[in-house]
C-alpha cells in the first residue's frame, strides 16, 4: 500500500552511477514503488542522515556494505538491542534487496533485484548473527585480511601466532563468530583451510594492517581488531 507509514525503502546509489537511476536500479525502484512511496535515497555509505527513516519495516537496496552501514545505524539507535537492555523494544524487520548477486545474497537465498523486492517488502524476518568490532562497526557478512601477521585468539583458544596467507571472519556458528585461517599449497590445490568458532575474534597485528570489512577498507591500518558477536540477532527477511 503506497504510504505506509510501517515501510521505508532506502536506496543507496550503486558504483559508478551518481544518481540513483538507471540501470539495474530503476526497475527495483519501479517495483518497490508497488507497496510504497516512502522511498529515499542515500548515498553509497549511508549514516545518521537515514535515522528518521527507520521504522518497523527498513528495506536496503545497494550493496551489501550499505546494509552494514543501515545495521551500524539501527544498533546505534538502540533497534537491535544491547547486553545491558535486552531485546529491543520496538518490533522490526529488515529487508535487503542486492542489485547482484553476492556472498550474503547466496548465504542467506535471497533473490536479486526486482524478483526480491515483494519479499522484503512483505516477508518474514528471521534472525541471524551478525558481529561488532572494538571500532564501532558492525559485520553482516564478512571481514578479510590478506597475508596476515598476527597473533589470532578466538575466545580463549590461540588460533594463530604466525603468518597465514589468508584471515577471513563471518557471522554464524552457535557461538556467533566463525574464524577461517587459509593456507596456499603447491600444484593448484585448494587452499587447506583450518576454522575456529567462537563468540569474540582477537587479532594482534605484527605491523599495522588494513582490515576489510563486508568489502570495504580500513581508512587505515591498524595494530589490533577484534569482533565480536552482538548479543541480540539481526531480524533479516528471509526465507
Amino acid at each position: 500500500m503506497p504510504g505506509r507509514a510501517d515501510l521505508c525503502v532506502i536506496c543507496a546509489r550503486p558504483d559508478g552511477q551518481d544518481e540513483a537511476v538507471g540501470a539495474p536500479v530503476s526497475p527495483v525502484l519501479a517495483a518497490a514503488a508497488g507497496f510504497t512511496d516512502r522511498i529515499f535515497f542515500a548515498g553509497r555509505f549511508p549514516n545518521a542522515d537515514v535515522d528518521p527513516w527507520l521504522t518497523e519495516r527498513v528495506v536496503v537496496i545497494g550493496e551489501v556494505s550499505a546494509l552494514a552501514a543501515v545495521v551500524l545505524r539501527l544498533l546505534r539507535r538502540g533497534r537491535l538491542g544491547s547486553p545491558e537492555t535486552g531485546p529491543p523494544d520496538q518490533p522490526l524487520s529488515l529487508g535487503y534487496v542486492p542489485l547482484q548477486g553476492n556472498n550474503f545474497q547466496q548465504r542467506w537465498n535471497l533473490a536479486v533485484g526486482t524478483a526480491g523486492v515483494a519479499a522484503a517488502c512483505t516477508g518474514t524476518a528471521r534472525p541471524i548473527p551478525f558481529l561488532r568490532n572494538d571500532n564501532g562497526g558492525v559485520l553482516v557478512d564478512e571481514g578479510v585480511i590478506d597475508s596476515p601477521t598476527a597473533t589470532v585468539y578466538v575466545d580463549e583458544t590461540l588460533a594463530l601466532r604466525g603468518t597465514a596467507d589468508r584471515l577471513v571472519v563471518r557471522p554464524g556458528g552457535e557461538s556467533g563468530l566463525e574464524l577461517t585461517l587459509e593456507r596456499r599449497r603447491a600444484l593448484r590445490l585448494p587452499p587447506r583451510r583450518e576454522q575456529h568458532r567462537g563468540r569474540a575474534a582477537s587479532l594482534g597485528f605484527a605491523a599495522p594492517t588494513i582490515v576489510v570489512s563486508d568489502g570495504i577498507p580500513a581508512p587505515r591500518p591498524l595494530p589490533r581488531w577484534t569482533w565480536y558477536a552482538h548479543t541480540e540477532p539481526l531480524p533479516l527477511v528471509r526465507p
